[in-house]
């Protein structure tokens, strides 16, 4: 029963709730009309719960003033004997919490009314309007409206309304706290709010004006935060003080955000990066700067800038350049470019042209970071004097001008400043009025520019009306100029002093034609004289006298020729000539044009006073010739060849064909008798074909330029261009050697090693003779390489390296070494750097060291597939040249030769062993480190001694050096040995060193 009796009791409470406003109106009617008439009986039911609380409260304080419960019965007698121990009362709102909202002690029960002030029930939460209800679980009262005061922070935001996330380290953070009071009572004194960061930083207090009623307040303040770290807190809190009766009340709101603290950044401006760099005060340009970040990664939310100019960085402005917030153009690699800004220098105080410093102002807003740079100076600007061009005063002329003709005008500027102006392209306009006529012209301004001193501006040509005849014309002009470099142009206007023009009736004339006076038309050479004619006619009855006709270019062959024009009779024609020099920069259409200037005579637009010269390098012809099947001038017999000759031209200029004669040095080569003589030009090359002889010989070719060509542009022979190494500019000379290909290249062997080996020691071991076969100087050969294979004394392919020190062999001519040699496995490689065979036979010694090996022996071997030779002229230059050995089929070389230590016993061998006796002497070879005494001996196997030699150590087997003993195989008493083993014996009788070794001897 109890759990339904609240259930329903929340029901109609939350009914109560939606209606608060009526029911308080009832509820007081109530009051008044029920006023207890008795006391109710002991233990009655209640059946009304009165609530009354006084209707302004202050939030997270005790209720005040008043806050009383009646309880009556269904007689709506009061009850005075209710048990709130047994039954308490519970106090509810419809939103916040109520602290102390139960009220079960009986002491607060007096007389039938519960005054609940000493329980302190208070109210947490928002600040506003909140129904109130009472109930014992079973009878609710009517709510009733208690207004609760304090502030409520309603958000903190940045300065642009968004949530506050990072902010840098160090750098001002704009906190923006909205907040309101929807109670009923005002603050005593003015509410503040404080802002600090948790983790280290500024605390800024600021104070504002207190409402109530929901009136929304918005309080900004600048904080910092200076402890880097990676998360802090931005506390906000809000604190309000009230009064009710005499005592005053304490509130506080406090929010908690959670923020990234970034590291430092910076911002600076990049030094001289304001553009432009020079103005005109008082006009409008663009502008733009740029600002140096580091550590900023953005946003850029937005900027405030500050421009002026001051003297020096500690003088007072002087002029105001710009104040804005501008949007940035682009913003990368740390840099913020900002461009098109609308500036102007606005002068302030004591203020003339010149340089000045810029002194900037900037603030960069962030989240809720702020950059500022104050009183910085970035760069400086030049304030352009504003001085420009001045009219020359009596400079306008003519001041009379014939009516139905055109006319050109012109008068001077004088600029005084010591610099030049540009001018706006298209800006600078003349203007003539008259009666009912009005005309715009453009000036010519050379370059578009005003230089400093004095400048002569003409008019384009404009028609005066016929009907102007009498009439005086007024005259005005105007141009827009600036100083270079600055962005901004400024006007220039002159009346020429208020000039006036008459129009009258004047002789009339007009420029019939104009052509170029030159030997080949409108083509001429650079730096050629030449003539420009005019053909001017007299097209009135009257004399047209004192003319002054201006030839001018758009070249570099003049910039303009003045010709007087004495008289030209009524009706008649006068030629008018100048004299010029083309210029020396070749064009292929410089355009000149006549106009008349000045004179008593008026003027009709001309038929045709245009004419354009093609000016032209002057013609240079270069004699050039090449041989075709003679290749580097050689031919083989009876071959066919080409020799095609060229007159090439380096200049622009045409020219006329030349004569030649050619000679063949009494040869009959050419397959044409008559190509001896001819025509020649630069528009074809001429072929001589011909045929070489069949014998050898070297035949001269001459061909000579009997006649220069003309250059058509003077008539006058063309000049000729001699090539470096040519004797003559307009003639050449080729000499064509015939030879025979059939060559080829003899090698021999010339000589043999005619002793035994010793190791360490240089040793010749064999020539080779080389011989060109062919019968011409044509034919020369150059040998490249040469393979030697070499094997141990058995044939079979040994390393060279084991046989031969590499490094010191080769071949040498005479006591030049022309190979090098380089090994790999048996194959020794000897390379030749220059090394040509002509028609003398040469002759190349090889020379080894042979590594010591106690009697041993070695073969080389040489064929004619290891030379390597190719031709170097002739015919079959470049081609290879066929290796014949003296007998065809047989090897060049095919050699054994013994080798030996260097000391008596290592070195003693003999060449043959065994040796026969009857092929040639047995050879014995040994090397001696000094002079010595010898005694050579040999025994039988006896002991028997067969035969001896005594050598003095003075005599020449007794030298050091290497040597050999021959034996004819006969005994001491002239009688050839019987076949066997001997021992040969050689001792030095001064050392006492011996050698020996044993001879096989057979027939």
């Amino acid at each position: 029963m109890k759990s339904t009796a609240t259930k329903d009791s929340s029901v109609l409470m939350r009914q109560f709730l939606g209606a608060a406003t009526i029911v308080v109106m009832l509820v007081g009617q109530t009051v008044l009309a029920q006023q207890p008439g008795s006391t109710a009986a002991p233990n009655a039911t209640v059946t009304t719960i009165v609530l009354s609380i006084s209707p302004h409260q202050v939030v997270g304080h005790s209720l005040q003033e008043t806050a009383t419960i009646i309880l009556r019965d269904s007689a709506n007698n009061l009850i005075t004997d209710y048990d709130l121990a047994a039954n308490p009362i519970w106090l509810s709102s419809s939103s916040g919490r109520l602290i102390n909202d139960t009220l079960s002690d009986t002491a607060l029960f007096s007389n039938g009314e519960i005054n609940f002030l000493p329980s302190q029930c208070m109210y947490l939460g928002s600040t506003g309007t909140v129904p109130i209800v009472a109930s014992n679980g079973l009878v609710n009262s009517v709510p009733v409206l208690v207004s609760f005061s304090g502030y409520d922070i309603l958000k903190v935001t940045d300065f642009k309304g968004d949530s506050i996330v990072e902010v840098y380290q160090g750098l001002p953070t704009a906190v923006k706290v909205t907040v309101n009071n929807r109670g009923g009572l005002t603050a005593v004194i003015n509410p503040s709010v404080r802002s600090y960061f948790q983790a280290g930083g500024g605390s800024v207090q600021v104070f504002f004006t207190g409402h109530k009623d929901g009136f929304v307040d918005t309080v900004t303040m600048i904080d910092t935060a200076f402890v880097s770290v990676i998360v802090d807190t931005l506390i906000v809190q809000l604190d309000a003080r009230y009064r009710i009766g005499t005592s005053e009340f304490l509130t506080a709101d406090t929010v908690r955000l959670p923020v990234y603290v970034r590291t430092p950044a910076t911002v600076a401006f990049a030094a001289g990066s304001i553009t432009p760099d020079s103005v005109y005060a008082g006009e409008n340009f663009p502008m733009g700067f740029q600002i140096q970040t580091t550590g900023f990664s953005g946003p850029i939310d937005s900027t405030r800038v500050e421009l002026e100019l001051a003297p020096n960085t500690v003088d007072p402005s002087v002029a105001r350049m710009y104040l804005g917030s501008p949007t940035y153009a682009s913003f990368s690699g740390g840099v913020i470019t900002y461009a098109g800004l609308g500036a102007k220098v606005v002068p302030l105080n004591g203020f003339a042209p010149g340089w000045y410093l810029v002194r900037a102002d900037y603030h960069l807003f962030s989240g809720g970071s702020e950059f500022i740079l104050n009183s910085v100076h970035p760069d400086s600007l030049y304030v352009i004097p504003r001085s420009g061009p001045e009219y020359v005063p009596g400079s306008f002329d003519p001041d009379t001008v014939a009516a139905g003709a055109e006319v050109s005008f012109q008068f001077g500027l004088l600029f005084a400043d010591g610099a030049n102006l540009e001018v706006e392209s298209g800006s600078g306009t003349f203007t003539i009025i008259g009666t009912g006529f009005e005309a715009t012209v453009n000036l010519m301004i050379p370059g578009d520019m005003i230089i400093s001193g004095d400048n002569v501006i003409s008019t384009e040509n404009v028609f005066i009306p016929a009907n102007q005849l009498g009439n005086t014309l007024t005259v005005s002009a105007e141009l827009r100029y600036r100083r270079f470099g600055s962005p901004t142009y400024l006007t220039f206007s002159t009346t020429f002093n208020d000039q006036a023009v008459q129009v009258q009736q004047f002789p009339l004339v007009q420029i019939v034609s104009l052509d170029c006076v030159a030997p080949n038309g409108n083509k001429v050479n650079t730096n050629q004289p030449f003539q420009m004619h005019a053909r001017i006619a007299n097209v009135s009855e009257s004399p047209a006298e004192a003319l002054v006709f201006r030839l001018t270019s758009d070249g570099t062959s003049i910039d303009s020729l003045f010709q007087p024009v004495t008289q030209i009779p009524p009706l008649d024609t006068y030629d008018l000539y100048f004299d010029l020099v083309a210029s020396a920069t070749a064009n292929p259409a410089e355009i000149f044009s006549v106009n008349f200037v000045s004179g008593n005579a008026g003027r009709l637009p001309p038929v045709d006073n245009i004419a354009l010269v093609n000016i032209q390098t002057p013609a240079t012809l270069v004699l050039l010739y090449d041989t075709v099947g003679a290749r580097d001038g050689f031919v083989t017999y009876g071959e066919p060849f080409t020799i095609v000759v060229t007159l090439t031209n380096l200049g622009q200029a045409s020219t006329s064909p030349g004569l030649y004669r050619l000679a063949t040095d009494g040869f009959n080569l050419l397959d044409s008798l008559s190509d001896t003589t001819g025509e020649i030009s630069d528009q074809m090359p001429r072929s001589f074909p011909m045929h070489a002889p069949s014998a050898d010989t070297s035949i001269p070719i001459t061909l000579q330029i009997t006649q220069r060509p003309s250059d058509l542009n003077t008539m006058q022979p063309a000049a000729f261009y001699r090539r470096p190494g040519e004797l003559s500019d307009t003639s050449f000379q080729v000499t064509i050697t015939v030879a025979s290909p059939s060559a080829r290249l003899v090698v021999q062997k010339e000589q043999t090693a005619d002793r035994p080996l010793a190791g360490h020691r240089e040793s010749s071991l064999f020539f080779l003779r080389f011989h060109n076969t062919s019968g011409s100087l044509a034919n020369v050969m150059q040998l490249d390489s040469v393979v030697l294979h070499f094997a141990d004394r058995d044939g079979r392919p040994t390393e060279v390296g084991r046989l031969i020190e590499v490094t010191h062999s080769g071949f040498y001519d005479d006591t030049l070494k022309v190979a090098e040699a380089s090994s790999s496995a048996d194959r020794l490689t000897l390379r030749f750097g220059n090394f040509q065979i002509g028609s003398v036979d040469r002759m190349i010694d090889f020379r080894a060291t042979v590594i010591e090996r106690v009697d041993n022996s070695m073969s080389i071997y040489l064929d004619s597939a290891s030379i390597f030779s190719k031709f170097t002229t002739g015919p079959a230059k470049g081609f290879r040249v066929p290796i014949s050995p003296p007998v065809p089929g047989a090897p060049i070389l095919n050699l054994t030769i013994a080798t030996g230590g260097s000391t008596l016993a290592s070195s003693f061998m003999v060449e043959n062993n065994p040796w026969h006796q009857e092929t040639s002497p047995a050879r014995f070879a040994y090397v001696l480190e000094e002079n010595s005494p010898l005694e050579f001996r040999i025994f039988t196997l006896t002991g028997e001694l067969v035969h001896s030699v005594i050598v003095a150590d003075n005599s020449p087997l007794g030298l050091t050096g290497t040597h050999v003993i021959e034996w004819d195989g006969r005994n001491d008493r002239g009688k050839v040995v019987l076949d066997g083993v001997y021992i040969v014996q050689l001792a030095n009788t001064r050392t006492g060193e011996r050698a020996r070794l044993k001879l096989a001897v057979l027939k």
